[in-house]
């Protein structure tokens, strides 16, 4: 019986001796963890819905309400800060499907608004010692391919990609 449970030992031996090194760790803190250690994080939402004082857009309002001209993004960076938040997200597109960048695959977008461009390039954070990440929802009310799975993901993909 001693010699059986010898020669088990010694394969098990000889099989973790041959087995290829662990792979190395990853530097700590990664951003995966940093992320889960932030506190607070501040989310944004600012679209068509926001010129129509309603909670929910709908997907069907004009575009040409939006309307940025007295945005602050500051002043957004600054409540951020004076709140403690680490992260703060800009929704860029919400569940209404409108768009706070130029896009060649929707004309719900800033593209046929009052004033050309998008705000999300105003949203700095880094200098006020937050990050700042965007959110787009993937629910659209605006488009009409929005249920049919397969159109959709490639609408979607290339309204991210394109």
């Amino acid at each position: 019986m001693n010699f059986h449970l010898y020669f088990l030992l010694l394969e098990i031996l000889v099989f973790f001796l041959n087995s290829p090194p662990s792979l190395p760790l990853r530097p700590s803190p990664s951003w995966r963890q940093q992320f889960h250690s932030r506190r607070l994080l501040m989310f944004f939402h600012f679209g068509v819905n926001t010129f129509t004082d309603s909670e929910r857009g709908s997907g069907h309002e004009s575009p040409s309400i939006f309307n940025p001209e007295r945005l602050n993004a500051s002043q957004w960076m600054d409540a951020a800060q004076s709140a403690g938040a680490q992260l703060v997200i800009l929704t860029v597109k919400h569940h209404d499907g409108f768009c706070l960048w130029p896009s060649a695959y929707t004309n719900f977008s800033v593209a046929s608004a009052r004033r050309e461009g998008g705000c999300g390039g105003r949203v700095r954070g880094r200098r006020q010692g937050a990050y700042v990440g965007f959110y787009l929802s993937p629910w659209d009310l605006h488009e009409s391919c929005y249920g049919d799975t397969l159109l959709y993901n490639e609408f979607y993909r290339e309204l991210l990609t394109g």
